[in-house]
């Protein structure tokens, strides 16, 4: 719902198809007090919601300000209620460990550092100051990471001494172990940025905010209370802490004491997507600037705002191409400025087929035409770094990446000679590789037989670039954390998306192809069988697995396509002391136990 994120104009995007498909749409979420507005925006009546305020368990809010040493407890009923001075040393990890100390004595808590760097920089330092604790099922993780990620990899010194770190650049394997283990009380203490915002349920008894921000923006107060709400666990808690604490002295990180008044007052404003509201920042009329090329309205627009009116464009050009209603088409031709008319040309100009359009909504419809009406190469069909590197070459001149992919925070590409970085990852990813072997060729990437790359590391929100050193643990996380946050934002969702985009364009136009990169991309291997284990249900990394271990265990059609599994087979064939973390991923799957 938020007008600076651009997965906002996606989710319209699959609420309209859905709604085109008659798929029943059942909205829910905690903090909204006007849940009608989800109904509005696919064209359904409001009549249909119902909202409800329940207060799970009971909230004791506070303020600690380490560089002033003042903490105050909020009371609803009169004056803040001080506490003695903690005698704060001005040392960040001293202070944290003081206030854990004192406040937290053992329970569960959160602890919200707002950004990766902050966060495991954070994590890390703390676990210096703890003892290791004896646990066989951290003990196992920590295995885990050293057989699957790397030895030097920060998180498994954390789990050593009961803490964690969680954010989304985590492998998806550890970062699921890591939410068991904090759910079974073996992890104490959590260290997150606001990826808990976002659908994970952790509560705990105290949840520390460091920061009122997501990243560079101020929390809204509807993400605000997202994430405190976390505090206090229904049914095991009568009551939960949220404490703001000003722990680096910095601005975004409760500087400035008068941002504490979120904490105050529980008054969550009544949402609106930017599509319904009278005062868009000129969307409408910037989707026509984007149809007619000319300027912006403003023109110190960020690069995520220009996305997302390109997005909203191409939605609207889409459902204009299709004839079909929608807010968005009425709201467009409703304001003016000859909307009508500009609608009408674009759709004539237009050569792309209304299903491309529906998949490539976040690509641009200029470019698109270009590619669309111009020469077009075929993809390659070795799935080798080399014939990788060729894919990325020809999307990269084809939809000029230089050019509409090298702005804003973090681009695809800022210069060709990445290109040969996301064939190295693409290689290993499509060709059934596991994180590991990804890792290791990075780091050879990098290391480059000794003439090393430069990395860029982050330190203090600035950015510098130093020399690859592969002895060098920040090196590596800083590597890894790279890796994970590429494959998973460029290579499986934006190198897909043009690859997908690319490939219907080829077939809209009767050329032949020989093999589906975006088929391998998504599932991330070139082996039919593997791509048929995973429409089973399976993970990747158990698909591979249970081909590897037991080929003759799955049940196929006349043609030879896997269609099933004999389970019962596979739970008396599988070696469960040896194959531990597998069973268990089965069992779940198919209650066995």
């Amino acid at each position: 719902m938020s007008i600076k994120d651009t997965r906002t104009p996606l989710m319209y995007h699959a609420l309209v198809m859905a709604k085109r498909k008659s798929i029943n749409i059942f909205f829910a979420s905690p903090n909204i007090p006007n849940p009608s507005v989800f109904l509005e925006l696919v064209n359904n009546t409001p009549d249909e919601s119902y909202a409800v305020k329940v207060e799970s368990v009971s909230q004791n809010r506070f303020f600690i300000n380490c560089h002033t040493d003042s903490s105050y407890l909020i009371s609803d009923y009169g004056d803040n209620i001080l506490f003695p001075k903690l005698n704060f040393s001005g040392n960040v990890i001293t202070d944290l460990g003081t206030i854990l100390k004192t406040f937290s004595s053992g329970r569960q808590s959160i602890v919200y550092c707002n950004t990766i760097e902050k966060t495991i920089s954070t994590a890390f330092e703390y676990a210096k100051t703890l003892e290791e604790v004896k646990n066989d099922y951290i003990d196992k993780l920590v295995d885990i990471i050293n057989e699957k990620v790397h030895e030097q990899y920060y998180l498994k010194y954390c789990l050593k001494k009961g803490i964690a770190y969680h954010f989304g650049g985590i492998p998806e394997e550890i970062k699921i172990k890591v939410e068991e283990l904090y759910k079974l009380g073996f992890i104490k203490i959590i260290f997150c940025t606001s990826t808990l915002l976002e659908g994970v349920n952790l509560p705990a008894k105290n949840i520390f905010i460091l920061s009122e921000k997501i990243g560079l923006s101020n929390m809204t107060n509807v993400d605000f209370w997202n994430l405190a709400g976390r505090a206090g666990r229904l049914s095991k808690d009568l009551s939960g802490n949220i404490f703001c604490v000003n722990l680096y002295n910095q601005e975004g990180y409760w500087k400035d004491e008068k941002k504490v008044q979120i904490l105050r007052n529980k008054n969550i404003k009544e949402v609106e997507p930017i599509i319904l509201m009278k005062n868009n920042k000129n969307l409408y009329k910037n989707i026509a600037n984007y149809y007619t090329k000319n300027e912006y309205t403003n023109k110190s627009l960020s690069e995520d705002d220009k996305k997302i009116i390109e997005m909203y464009g191409n939605i609207l050009l889409y459902h204009d191409t299709v004839n079909s209603d929608s807010i968005l088409k009425d709201r467009f031709i409703d304001s003016g400025n000859n909307s009508l008319d500009i609608l009408k040309k674009i759709r004539n100009e237009n050569s792309i087929p209304g299903n491309i359009l529906a998949e490539g909504i976040d690509i641009n419809i200029e470019i698109q035409n270009k590619v669309f009406n111009g020469d077009k190469e075929l993809l390659p069909i070795e799935t080798t770094y080399e014939g990788c590197y060729e894919v990325l070459k020809i999307l990269c001149k084809e939809y000029d990446w230089l050019r509409t992919e090298n702005k804003g925070n973090n681009p695809l590409i800022r210069s060709k000679e990445q290109l040969t970085y996301y064939a190295t990852l693409m290689e290993g990813w499509i060709n059934s590789k596991p994180l590991k072997y990804l890792i290791q060729k990075t780091i050879s990437y990098y290391y480059n037989s000794g003439e090393n790359k430069y990395i860029s590391l982050r330190k203090d929100g600035n950015m510098y670039n130093v020399k690859f050193d592969k002895n060098n643990s920040l090196h590596i996380n800083t590597l890894i954390n790279n890796l994970i946050k590429n494959l998973e934002n460029n290579i499986k969702y934006k190198i897909k998306t043009y690859v997908g985009n690319y490939q219907s364009i080829l077939r809209s136009c009767d050329l032949d192809l020989e093999c589906d990169w975006e088929e391998y991309i998504d599932y991330g291997t070139t082996n039919p069988k593997i791509i048929d284990i995973q429409n089973l249900g399976f993970s990747r990394t158990m698909a591979i697995f249970l081909l590897d271990k037991y080929p003759d265990l799955f049940i196929k059609s006349e043609i030879g396509e896997i269609i099933g599994i004999d389970d019962e087979k596979l739970r008396a064939s599988i070696n469960q002391d040896k194959y531990e973390e597998e069973y268990k991923e089965l069992n779940t799957l198919f209650e066995w136990e």
